[in-house]
């Protein structure tokens, strides 16, 4: 994630958005060596049932690694579970 300051982030505001769109790359907006805001690309397949949060999960890599791994639990299980 490339971090950017507040001042840069306002003089080349087009350009970060376009490069977000672009690569898909995150950029931190910063001020006083904190991070204040994201620039992130809009989920093409947002779901406006499900939370902000959840669609950028959804739509970031940050969970690929769960399609190598086995399911746990079948959909039953998790039906028996929730239903009571």
């Amino acid at each position: 994630m490339r971090k950017i300051s507040v001042l840069n982030a306002q003089k080349y505001f087009s350009s970060l958005v376009d490069e977000v769109v672009e690569t898909g790359e995150v950029i931190a907006i910063q001020r006083h060596n904190q991070i204040d805001a994201l620039i992130v690309r809009f989920p093409k397949d947002y779901r406006p049932e499900f939370s902000d949060i959840a669609n950028l999960s959804a739509y970031s890599t940050s969970f690929d690694f769960l399609k190598d791994e086995p399911d746990d639990y079948s959909r039953a299980d998790i039906i028996h579970y929730y239903k009571k």
